[in-house]
């Protein structure tokens, strides 16, 4: 009888977190995507205010999520997290502010898990809902929950407890907000959460800390510039893309003036990527960039990439991409072919920070560069992001400080006449579908 008793209130309870499965969430997104308590006894007292098929739901989107970075005893299904997910959501009972929160935070778990498929994601042809449908689906809860409108009041000294539900849904909204100016920069969609309910306040960073804060406003520089830069016309009057471009330089050089010099490539590689990136970025869009302007922004990514093999993030495969395919056009121009060359070896020989994308990226470079040997090769891909999975804990070697002398002057040609080929069908196209296309 007791027996009974007791496995329908353990079939009425449903699953537990798994202890392997929330350290694999600690050690790969929450460094960079703080979306979950830091604790999982709180995690644990969210979901029992929430129903079966909600927790069910949330447990099965985490597991998906952490098999698709290779962590070890990770068994999850995307499809079956949003079966689960839409049976909730047909459910006509009252909600509250937590099931609500764990609504969004399984859909943004989704979102990543999606993005992991590599450019199979971008085809429509991985298991599970689409990424573009994931977000607008996001948008719509925590627009529900009123969340564009929260904030952490700044005036008050205190530090607030990070693991409340208000901070939790803060937090919520922003990686939110990051996930889609990522998603609109590289593959060129529109953006799905508008400007105009996107605000920086200085409370962001008692919430998320000083790196993330900072992370958080590179996104909000990509937003703003966005509109400008990807649905620009074709032709350009004399002297229009330098202008337009200036905004983004002078933003991007007002970011690094300003950043602090405690959060070093050693200890926030993914905050320095993602500078390199945007300034790679900035370059692209310039029509008066030079050449050398995007070698150095592009040996700073590998470089990284490099110095941190052991580096697990949701991000990684936008960093790699953009490096390789901007090398890629480099090495058909004569002056700066062989130094594109090099890296790109190094990214094929190297150990680097790994992502699901890898093996597309590797073939792509292999189309123009071949390694001298494979044996680098080899032991990139998934093999490599188990291995990293698998360890108890996430390393970042030592790596120098940005660097921030040597800037190139001010240029206002409009014709990309220095920089050898003309980037904007790979930016206007995304440039994680420009690889796709590449790869199909």
């Amino acid at each position: 009888m007791m027996d009974g008793l007791s496995a329908d209130a353990q079939e009425e309870q449903g699953r537990d977190v798994d202890d392997g499965i929330f350290h694999g969430y600690l050690s790969i997104i929450h460094h960079t995507f703080p979306l979950l308590p830091a604790v999982k006894s709180r995690l644990q007292e969210q979901l029992g205010q929430c129903s079966l098929l909600l927790r069910e739901a949330f447990i099965e989107a985490l597991n998906a999520t952490m098999k698709s970075f290779a962590v070890p005893n990770a068994e999850g299904d995307s499809r079956a997290a949003n079966r689960l997910l839409g049976d909730w959501e047909a459910e006509t009972a009252e909600r509250s502010t937590v099931s609500d929160l764990i609504h969004l935070q399984t859909l943004i778990l989704m979102i990543i898990e999606a993005d992991n498929h590599g450019p199979a994601s971008l085809k429509g042809q991985h298991p599970g809902p689409s990424k573009s449908s994931l977000i607008g689906r996001a948008v719509g809860v925590a627009y529900s929950l009123s969340l564009q409108r929260s904030h952490i009041d700044s005036s008050i000294d205190v530090q607030p407890e990070l693991d409340t539900d208000h901070v939790l849904g803060i937090r919520a909204w922003w990686i939110l907000v990051i996930i889609d100016r990522w998603n609109a920069i590289g593959t060129a969609d529109p953006m799905m959460i508008p400007n105009d309910t996107v605000t920086l306040s200085a409370g962001l960073k008692l919430v998320f800390g000083e790196a993330i804060y900072r992370f958080i406003m590179l996104s909000y520089i990509i937003g703003h510039w966005l509109p400008a830069s990807l649905t620009a016309p074709e032709s350009l009057g004399p002297g229009s893309g330098a202008a337009a471009s200036a905004a983004f330089n002078v933003n991007m050089e007002m970011w690094r003036a300003d950043f602090p010099p405690d959060i070093t490539p050693a200890d926030f590689p993914v905050v320095h990527l993602a500078y390199w990136h945007c300034r790679l970025l900035a370059y692209l869009f310039m029509p008066s960039a030079l050449a050398t302007d995007i070698v150095w922004a592009s040996k700073e990514l590998v470089r990284l990439l490099v110095e941190n093999p052991s580096l697990l993030s949701p991000l990684s495969h936008h960093f790699t991409c953009l490096a390789s395919l901007s090398l890629l056009e480099l090495t058909k121009v004569e002056k700066t072919r062989e130094e594109a060359t090099q890296l790109l070896k190094q990214i094929l020989e190297s150990h680097i920070a790994p992502s699901s994308w890898d093996s597309s990226i590797r073939d792509k470079i292999a189309e123009t560069v071949r390694p001298s040997t494979s044996s680098g090769a080899e032991v990139q891909g998934l093999q490599h992001l188990a291995d990293l999975a698998a360890a108890t804990e996430v390393s970042t070697g030592a790596a120098p400080e940005i660097k921030t002398d040597d800037v190139p002057k001010f240029r206002t040609s409009d014709t990309y006449d220095d920089l050898g080929f003309d980037p904007r069908p790979m930016l206007r196209a995304g440039y994680l579908n420009a690889l796709n296309l590449s790869t199909s």
